[in-house]
């Protein structure tokens, strides 16, 4: 469906954020 696209595409774009911050608290600590 049209509005699963923008939706999924959020989902990502907050995952990978979510992810880099993880690996950059990681890395610091």
């Amino acid at each position: 469906s049209p509005l699963l696209l923008p939706n999924f595409a959020k989902f990502v774009s907050v995952w990978q954020i979510f992810s880099e911050s993880t690996i950059l608290t990681r890395h610091n600590l």
